[in-house]
């Protein structure tokens, strides 16, 4: 087994080595490819990766850019106009990730996945629905469960009246109603 010290070293040494490659990356970027891909073996936890950060930074080989809200790191060697052009291409891809229009569509995505997952298996028991996500089902996914056969029926109620409201809006609104 790799010891602590061995993982600050493989740490310092992945940190360097994606620097070089792509010039100057954001702190999450650097965690993702050091403790989440590349080799199993050279994987290294983010608190670890975090502290050989902090280290390359106090010795000086790596510098952390501050460019708005956001720490951007590269190697002090690094060219300086090099680190300008990488930086015009990243930042407004950044940008567009970070728009709520897109997080927030990623969170709903999620949300609906985590939903159609639950209840299209019946080992585990969850609380709670929505009427959006119970129209979008297919077919074919069993009902979901709501526990304890009272909070089910309630579920149900609940359910059904809010697709009384919305068909009586929708019908109201034909008749130019107001809801």
């Amino acid at each position: 087994m790799v010891g602590r010290k061995e993982r600050k070293e493989i740490g310092r040494k992945r940190l360097v080595n994606i620097l070089e490659k792509h010039t100057i990356a954001l702190g999450r970027t650097l965690e993702q490819k050091i403790a989440d891909a590349g080799p199993y073996n050279q994987r290294i936890q983010p608190h670890i990766l975090t502290e050989c950060r902090r280290e390359l930074i106090q010795e000086g080989r790596i510098h952390r850019l501050e460019d708005g809200n956001t720490p951007w790191f590269h190697l002090n060697d690094a060219s300086a106009s090099e680190v300008k052009i990488r930086l015009a291409e990243l930042k407004p891809i950044h940008a567009a990730i970070r728009a709520q229009n897109f997080t927030m569509r990623v969170g709903q995505a999620l949300e609906i996945a985590v939903y159609r997952s639950l209840a299209a298996q019946t080992t585990l028991e969850f609380l709670g629905s929505h009427l959006i996500f119970d129209l979008a089902m297919p077919a074919y996914a069993p009902a979901p469960i709501y526990g304890a056969a009272g909070v089910r029926g309630q579920a149900r109620r609940v359910s059904q009246r809010m697709a009384r409201r919305v068909s009586r809006r929708s019908i109201g609104s034909e008749r130019g109603e107001r809801g």
